[in-house]
């Protein structure tokens, strides 16, 4: 596992009394949840962190939209908000047999700042055409990837106690992708998925660049709460994700588009490197353990249909023609590369893909 940078370090601005407004207070209920999730047996309601930087969300969102000349500072300036207050929500299990529940409840409380970081990015992807406003977002999750892992001067540690940030980033970064592709911003799309993520040295480790699969990483709190509350789920972290996609302008499916997108991207990756490469190094799609429910092609490869469409599209998928993508099919039917699945629920790519219409349409 890669071992990552404190999020305590001079890259990171602690808040400033007065320049966020004032702490917003998030009551969560565990009695609000659905039993795919599944409750731990604590019904009291808990009050959740705040990153305390509406005021300057509000700030950044009227810049973007406006296409203000302050927009990009502001943007700079909020995502180092957030990533200097996302400290607060870090946990520790101390041997809790179900600190599942402490992991859940830090997801559900971080939910209200998830829907302002997503509305910045979708409104800086509709109005903000430059690379640099790209730039900022890549160095924004650039600048999450410390949390997933131990901090320095940090000894004692369970697996567990970075899961919380795992999912809020892994989430994140669905989300951007799923509006990016969404708004057809296919160069900020091949931004983020191919510009390395550096990760500076630690105690631990030297100093390492990553692609973008770094941003799935596995969460075994997860797993642990579908075996203790017996919920025999194919996959809680899909539950979640999928009963948090509300009230935020992307649709599920957009969000499953994302995921199958970086699916195939990394698969094309795989193909193309010719070092030996590991399954852990290749994207995995959770949220298509609900693949079954599609039956055509997401909305971008049902487009590519178009020959321009496919040709603007290609890049992204760092492939040179059809072909290419014939290339993926051709390997994991061979198991050359290997095809997600859950029990007996698999994944149908070429179906996902609409491989045999793509690119056949002037």
């Amino acid at each position: 596992m890669p071992i990552r940078a404190s999020p305590n370090g001079p890259r990171h601005t602690p808040p400033q009394p007065g320049r966020h407004g004032p702490e917003r207070v998030v009551a969560i209920s565990r009695n609000d949840w659905s039993s795919c999730i599944g409750t731990g047996g604590r019904h009291h309601p808990v009050r959740a962190p705040s990153l305390e930087n509406s005021a300057l969300h509000r700030r950044a969102l009227d810049s973007i939209r406006n296409q203000k000349a302050t927009s990009i500072g502001l943007l700079e300036e909020y995502f180092e908000a957030c990533l200097s207050g996302l400290e607060k929500f870090r946990i520790s299990g101390r041997g809790k047999p179900d600190f599942d529940e402490d992991v859940v409840l830090s997801i559900k409380g971080f939910m209200p700042h998830r829907n302002e970081i997503v509305e910045v990015v979708v409104a800086l992807l509709r109005y903000e055409r430059t690379e640099a406003g790209i730039q900022k977002l890549h160095r924004f999750f650039e600048g999450l990837l410390p949390y997933c892992d131990v901090p320095d001067g940090v000894n004692q540690y369970s697996d567990w106690d970075f899961d919380n940030f795992r999912f809020i980033v892994h989430e994140l970064f669905l989300y951007a992708i799923g509006a990016a592709l969404k708004s057809e911003r296919f160069d900020a799309v091949s931004y983020l998925l191919s510009e390395f993520y550096f990760i500076p040295a630690t105690m631990r480790g030297p100093s390492k660049s990553v692609s973008f699969e770094i941003f799935r990483e596995h969460v075994p709190s997860l797993e642990g709460r579908n075996t203790r509350l017996k919920l025999r789920r194919l996959s809680v972290r899909a539950d979640l994700l999928r009963e948090r996609c509300k009230g935020i302008g992307i649709e599920f499916r957009q969000l499953a588009q994302a995921d199958f997108f970086m699916f195939v991207r990394s698969c094309a990756d795989a193909l193309a490197n010719t070092q030996p490469r590991s399954w852990s190094f290749q994207w995995w799609p959770e949220t298509l353990v609900f693949s079954r429910e599609y039956d055509g092609p997401f909305e971008v490869f049902a487009r590519s249909e178009s020959t321009l469409y496919f040709s603007r599209l290609k890049d992204c998928l760092r492939v040179r023609d059809k072909a290419g993508i014939g290339a993926v099919l051709d390997a994991l039917k061979s198991k050359k590369l290997s095809v997600p699945t859950w029990d007996f629920e698999r994944v149908n790519s070429a179906t996902l893909l609409g491989f045999e219409r793509l690119s056949t349409r002037a």
